[in-house]
């Protein structure tokens, strides 16, 4: 009953969503209005399907490689990808007009409402039909696509998640201890070797950490707090373990000054940070991976290292997303679909190509990823990505979330304008709550 109850409610809250993204009119067909798109063609007497999704730079050629390669290998089949950095409010306005994709991607952090909204095919029936095992894939991931009622909504593409890369060098210059890769380290540790690497003033300032949005995310769940209640009925980030881990991180900026704060980080932007050698420790997600190795290049030595645990909980809460394909309710050529579908998510080629943006989503391909070490040319310990996982939380406040994240983007906005973390946290965050339960609150009533 709890699990149809909060099916209801998070359908309520896509309804919500997409009937505002869908005001500005319809966006026509995939491709349209700047996107890119790649495949396609005359296609005479093949069977055509349009493959809808959005990426990151490494994503998008990732997505279309694969395309490309599925065309090459495939006689019957052609399809035609679109790759929109303005994903959601396309995928409503086509659905809306009826011109929904054959294929479109979905993720872990829609919480299944677009299969709630009958937006997507239930995959158990092909897969039984073909005997096609969905035990190939990382746990997690396709635990990700089953929805409350056992449909299966989509077949995983990757996933992604955040360890640190560090720079080793400013680690040896400063006398920091670089952590064992295996066995990690705490926030203690990772504080003490920021505070040392931290030096200079101004424009010319070396942090020990770059700050980044994903901090933000975390932060309620550092000492065991979070955000709502499971059900998504109560807010919950103004327990004492939430507030705690706000007051953690924001100390990081304003009371140890190992982190930029608003006005410095304006000046030069996190990753452009790392990469010019004047900050010792990154949160950097695996899709992120080709550029870090291509834009650093050889000015410095760097690695990899896990998410530090906090000694309260022996934890180290880490960001996630699961990415996905479904088919279309709509799709004229579900069977197609299928073939790309399945074929994408389990062909050893194509999860190669997959590896270049996020860990594939077999137990095998991720596992080859991992021990692979090889990142464009260069040796990377890889091993604590899926590290990560085990503490990892879902992408709180993206996908059907989304607007809830900006509130949250705005406290941390509020709070750096009046440098209330020097102090305390808690009048920002109780603003906070208060403004997520009247918005849980809101989206009940209408049920």
């Amino acid at each position: 009953m709890k699990k149809k109850m909060l099916s209801v409610f998070l359908a309520s809250i896509a309804a919500l969503v997409i009937l505002g993204g869908c005001s500005g009119g319809s966006s026509g067909s995939a491709g349209a209005d700047g996107t890119a798109s790649t495949g396609g063609g005359s296609g005479k007497g093949k069977a055509q399907i349009s493959v809808f999704t959005w990426g990151y730079p490494a994503e998008k050629t990732a997505r279309e490689a694969q395309a490309d390669l599925f065309n090459k290998t495939h006689d019957d089949i052609e399809v035609k990808i679109t790759v929109s950095p303005d994903y959601d409010r396309k995928l409503d306005a086509m659905i809306a007009a009826n011109q929904a994709p054959d294929v479109f991607e979905t993720s872990s952090d829609w919480y299944h409402v677009r299969s709630d909204l009958g937006q997507l095919v239930d995959l158990n029936e092909y897969a039984e039909r073909d005997g096609f095992d969905i035990n190939q894939y990382y746990p997690t991931m396709i635990n990700d696509f089953k929805t409350f009622d056992d449909k299966l909504e989509s077949l995983p593409i990757g996933m992604a998640t955040f360890a640190l890369a560090i720079n080793k060098d400013l680690f040896a210059e400063s006398g920091a201890t670089i952590p064992d890769a295996d066995q990690g380290w705490t926030w203690d540790e990772a504080l003490a070797a920021a505070r040392k690497i931290t030096k200079g003033e101004g424009a010319n300032k070396i942090y020990g950490m770059s700050d980044l949005w994903m901090y933000q995310q975390i932060a309620a769940y550092l000492y065991g707090g979070r955000y709502t209640s499971p059900d998504f009925t109560q807010s919950a980030v103004n327990s004492p373990e939430a507030i705690k881990g706000f007051q953690f991180m924001t100390d990081l900026i304003y009371k140890y000054q190992v982190m930029p704060d608003a006005t410095a980080a304006a000046g030069l932007a996190s990753a452009q940070r790392f990469y010019a050698g004047k900050s010792g420790i990154m949160p950097m997600n695996n899709w992120d991976i080709p550029d870090f190795v291509s834009n650093i290049g050889d000015k410095f030595d760097w690695d990899i290292v896990p998410m530090p645990t906090m000694a309260d909980t022996g934890k180290s809460p880490s960001w996630y997303i699961t990415e996905g394909y479904g088919i279309s309710s709509s799709s004229k050529n579900k069977d197609a679909a299928w073939e790309f579908v399945k074929w994408v998510t389990s062909d050893p080629e194509a999860l190669k190509l997959a590896s270049n943006a996020a860990i594939p989503p077999t137990e095998a391909s991720a596992a080859d990823f991992i021990n692979s070490n090889q990142v464009g040319g260069k040796t990377l310990n890889l091993k604590p990505y899926l590290h990560s996982l085990d503490n990892a939380v879902p992408s709180p406040f993206g996908g059907v979330f989304a607007e809830i994240g900006t509130d949250l983007t705005n406290v941390w906005q509020n709070i750096d304008a009046k440098k209330a973390l020097q102090q305390d946290v808690t009048p920002e965050i109780q603003i906070f709550a208060k403004k997520l339960q009247d918005k849980l609150d809101e989206i009940h009533a209408g049920n």
